[in-house]
């Protein structure tokens, strides 16, 4: 029995596990035994850190209120067991957001990560950093992950191997700043452990002229009648 690791328990916290019999269409419990968070789980640091990594180290091309996930990678040092958290920050400009960020999510893990989609899927949570409602940072808890190192001990480690890979939904804006061609950075923030590393995705806007209004509005008259036709 594991506790569910998705941040919702804190230390202190407790929590029940019931122990239930049938017999036919008849219930009875059993049991109930209860549990307290007592720590936060171990760590295991090594003399290398964390890093992240772009899939798409080129711009990518995104259109005006059109939604893409952006995957990032984060490499686990051989033989540690650490906490990972990220985070992402869209680009914005006098209280104003260029890119939004709407979602982040696992996507999957390397051979040498155990398991890695035990997990399920991150709870995140929105800070903006302007006045709006527009969400312009985004912060997720991922969980607790190990490397195994094994590709690397027999000799046929890949690229991959190591890492986690993190998708982030963004949504290109309207914004005035958003003109063709026009490149605004995506940062990506991870927190291995003690270790803290980012990296910027360049986003390119496109604009090719066949943008339409979300509001479309139509105005009917009935010339019929009087007092509108005047």
């Amino acid at each position: 029995m594991r506790p569910v690791d998705d941040g919702s328990l804190k230390i202190k916290e407790t929590f029940g596990v019931e122990g239930y019999a049938t017999v036919g269409s008849h219930h009875k419990t059993i049991n109930t035994v209860k549990f307290t968070i007592a720590r936060d789980a171990d760590q295991v640091e090594t003399n290398v850190n964390a890093s992240v990594k772009l899939v798409n180290p080129e711009n990518i091309p995104i259109r005006i209120h059109q939604r893409l996930w952006i995957p990032f990678n984060i490499t686990i040092p051989i033989d540690a067991v650490v906490k990972v958290e990220a985070e992402a920050r869209a680009f914005h400009k006098k209280d104003r957001a260029v890119l939004t960020v709407h979602n982040m999510r696992l996507v999957s893990g390397g051979v040498n990560i155990p398991c890695p989609m035990l997990y399920p899927q991150p709870k995140v949570v929105f800070n903006p950093t302007g006045p709006t409602t527009q969400s312009d940072v985004i912060r997720a808890y991922i969980g607790y992950f190990t490397n195994l190192g094994l590709s690397h001990k027999m000799n046929m480690a890949q690229e991959g191997d190591d890492d986690l890979t993190i998708e982030v939904e963004v949504e290109m804006t309207d914004h005035p700043l958003a003109e063709h061609e026009k490149v605004f950075p995506l940062k990506f923030i991870a927190e291995v452990g003690k270790a803290v590393a980012e990296i910027d995705q360049p986003m390119q806007v496109l604009r090719d002229g066949q943008e339409r209004a979300d509001l479309d509005v139509r105005v009917n008259v009935d010339n019929k009648k009087p007092y509108q036709s005047g």
